[in-house]
């Protein structure tokens, strides 16, 4: 169903409401742009510059988009490479990268095809003999459009197996001919017209796939489009029906999911606004997803009889579909991570006294009739959108952290990571907001095709100004590590009067910073301890929960501040698959960024104290250094010691490796590369630092040692004694599964919200 945004008798008001809204959004970014300036020094780029003046253009909405268009259509992509403080074509601006790939139905491709068909053989279209999904096009005339769309395809082609289905709904143009020999393609003629309705559904009767995709003739696919989408249902709990974000070719947004107000009118939400915006950009559930580009389960779609024939010839059917999809239990969501370019109204008209648009108004009256309990639950017309987009949605929850989560760059960011997947679990709507405001590409993207609300720049300028606006949402906020915590802590209680407010320490930084300071001898590093230290007691004392990460944190911190709550919660690890077996391992591993002191210190002691003596006592075993920032260790490399840097998949490292080796001489916490050597079955070896906090036996479940001979005696130990490497394999294993656990750690968590 694409409707309007509103009903036509809303029509003025609506106009003089963007206006003003548009007029507003010109102030706040001018006003927003000297409140970020702090960014710029945070994270100085060209792009941010020129970004900001594009978004300060007094120029109405469409003038700069037509200019961002024709801008990246004359760049080449690997010039303008935009994502907001990153590379890659994911996340702000990624829409108009999108568009520079789209096939125009007036283009000269396609124009070139209708004039020659001969050249649809240089234009095949890829057809799996068993395809997971079906692609079901409902065509009736308009064959340029419909050229464009299955050219899309083809040059945005999917992953997963597919087949691309037409139905010709009785075209007077020249769609058979042009169609029936399209290699690749399945065309189907309706002898008369049978409507949307009735062409979707006899589509889905000759469809081989266990997905059903909808797809209008009037939309470009854009690169991922198909794939989101079934990754939707493989990773999403409950999915049972899914929708993508469609945007307009001049590339505004036409809408991410729609919303079914009490008279059984729709609103395409975000209609006319920037697809990048944070609360278009995420999954989430909706009243429904416009059947322009839809994914249904096959199975699905004919238990539930398909599109309801009473409302032929097209209009609310998808709308209808989804209402009674929920009915079953199972969820409705839009992906916006699959992206669909949709002309609207190519084929049914806008005007609502076309011959089919017409169907639309006589369409509302069936549909409400038939839903009016369910609609008595929604707000009237207009009221409260932002609400309304996420009537489902009981608890809210607002996450800040230093950044993004880079579960495959750290282990602070992997329990950050399986905090937000437990809260998730637990029924939170979770928005999270880095303290820098960054959007990242590929990790901010990560988070929010799982359906997570992400706060960043140039959206958002400053995390104060997000709490003053938006503080009376949250029923909880976790906020992690003390430098960030200390930053708000003043505003949270005013901004957020309903929250709870659970500190994360992460670990106690004023512990490290001193040991590295006794270390390094350093008096600076000693008098910053003492201004942390005062930093995370009063993060500390201003959360109604603190959690530290081992039971000697629990002690330090409760000497300090007796009256303070402090839970323990460690470590949040899965068990991984088991790798070579013993005598196929070699080698030490390493994993750690070198941006951290004590991991850059540790990396360098190994190799220039340990390496040697390991020679000397003719060790075959290399050493791999895996982590961010190889840059400050790469002069370390020779020809046993391998700095690899940050890698795409720890596994084939983990599983090939004889142990983990872990020679920190200071730090603080509880330790989270031992925790992911345990989850691979990979023994340890490591100071008493390291293991600090994880109340781990020596000899039954990691190998300590102190000093060079100590190193050489315990690696020697492991590589002749296959009996002593299972056994701490299998005691790794055994504390991941007892302590480690998301399940434990959900458990834990969700006592300690039930009592705050």
């Amino acid at each position: 169903m694409q409707t309007e945004n509103g009903q036509r008798s809303a029509a003025a008001n609506a106009a003089e409401t963007a206006a003003a809204a548009e007029a507003s959004a010109y102030r706040n970014a001018y006003t927003g742009w000297l409140r970020s300036l702090p960014h710029y020094f945070r994270a100085s780029t060209l792009r941010m510059l020129l970004r900001d003046l594009y978004y300060g253009l007094p120029l109405p909405s469409r003038v700069k988009w037509a200019l961002r268009n024709r801008i990246v259509r004359n760049f080449k992509r690997g010039r303008l490479r935009v994502g907001s403080y990153g590379e890659g074509v994911a996340g702000p601006w990624s829409a108009a990268l999108a568009l520079s790939k789209r096939v125009d139905a007036g283009s000269a491709a396609v124009q070139e095809i209708v004039r020659r068909p001969e050249l649809l053989r240089e234009h095949a279209l890829p057809s799996a003999a068993a395809p997971v999904v079906s692609v079901i096009i409902p065509v009736h005339n308009k064959i340029e459009y419909t050229i464009a769309c299955l050219l899309s395809i083809r040059f945005n082609r999917p992953e997963v197996g597919f087949e691309v289905i037409v139905v010709d709904d009785a075209s007077t143009d020249d769609t058979a001919a042009l169609l029936a020999p399209w290699p690749g393609l399945r065309y189907v003629r309706n002898a008369e017209n049978l409507g949307f309705i009735g062409a979707c559904n006899r589509g889905a009767g000759l469809a081989k796939g266990r997905y059903l995709c909808f797809l209008n003739n009037d939309t470009n696919v854009l690169h991922g489009w198909l794939d989101e989408l079934v990754w939707t249902f493989d990773n999403v709990p409950g999915t049972g029906l899914a929708g993508s974000k469609l945007v307009y070719p001049s590339g505004e947004l036409q809408e991410a999911g729609g919303i079914v107000w009490r008279d059984a009118s729709a609103w395409n939400y975000g209609h006319l606004t920037d697809p990048d915006q944070p609360g278009a950009s995420y999954l989430r559930d909706v009243d429904y997803v416009s059947g322009a580009s839809i994914l249904i389960r096959a199975e699905d779609f004919a238990a539930l009889g398909g599109f309801d024939v009473r409302y032929r010839p097209a209009y609310y059917e998808d709308s209808d579909l989804a209402f009674r999809m929920r009915e079953t239990g199972k969820r409705v969501v839009v992906q916006p991570a699959s992206m669909v370019v949709h002309y609207e109204g190519v084929s049914s008209g806008r005007a609502p006294t076309d011959a089919v648009k017409r169907f639309q108004t006589i369409n509302q009256g069936k549909f409400y009739e038939r839903w009016k309990l369910v609609l008595a639950r929604h707000r009237r017309y207009g009221n409260s959108p932002e609400s309304e987009k996420e009537r489902r949605v009981a608890k809210r929850l607002l996450m800040v952290d230093a950044h993004m989560p880079f579960p495959d760059r750290d282990a602070g960011s992997v329990t950050a990571d399986h905090y937000i997947r437990i809260f998730q679990q637990l029924g939170y709507k979770v928005t999270f907001a880095p303290e820098n405001l960054r959007f990242d590409p590929k990790y901010t993207a990560r988070l929010q095709r799982r359906g997570v609300e992400c706060l960043y720049y140039p959206f958002e300028h400053d995390l104060r100004d997000v709490l003053r606006r938006r503080g009376r949402e949250f029923d909880l906020v976790f906020v992690s590590r003390p430098y960030v915590a200390d930053k708000i802590r003043r505003r949270l209680r005013a901004a957020c009067p309903r929250a709870k407010v659970i500190y994360n320490t992460v670990d106690l930084h004023f512990i490290r910073e001193l040991r590295q300071s006794v270390i390094e001898r350093n008096p600076a590093l000693a008098r910053r301890a003492d201004q942390t230290r005062e930093q995370e007691l009063r993060a500390s004392a201003a959360a109604d929960c603190t959690i530290v990460i081992s039971p000697a944190e629990e002690a330090i911190l409760r000497r300090e501040l007796p009256q303070v709550r402090i839970e323990v919660i460690q470590l949040i690890h899965e068990e991984q698959p088991a790798g070579l077996p013993f005598a196929a391992r070699r080698g030490l591993v390493f994993i750690g960024g070198a941006q951290h002191p004590p991991n850059l210190d540790a990396v360098r002691h190994f190799v220039s104290d340990v390496m040697p003596a390991l020679r000397a006592a003719g060790s075959s075993h290399g050493f791999s250094v895996i982590g961010s920032q190889p840059a400050q260790v790469h002069d370390l490399a020779c020809d046993d010691v391998s700095v690899l840097g940050q890698v795409d998949d720890i596994t084939p490292h983990f599983q090939g490796a004889l142990c983990m080796v872990v020679p920190l001489r200071y730090g603080a916490g509880v330790k989270g590369k031992i925790g992911t050597a345990f989850s691979y079955g990979l023994p340890v070896i490591s100071t008493g630092v390291g293991v600090e906090g994880m109340d781990l036996t020596e000899d039954t479940e990691y190998l300590q040692a102190e000093n060079a001979s100590d190193w050489v005696r315990q690696i020697r130990r492991l590589s002749e004694d296959e009996a002593l490497w299972m056994r701490l394999s299998e005691a790794g294993r055994r504390i991941v599964r007892e302590r480690y656990s998301p399940g434990r750690v959900a458990d834990r968590l969700r006592d300690i919200i039930a009592t705050l």
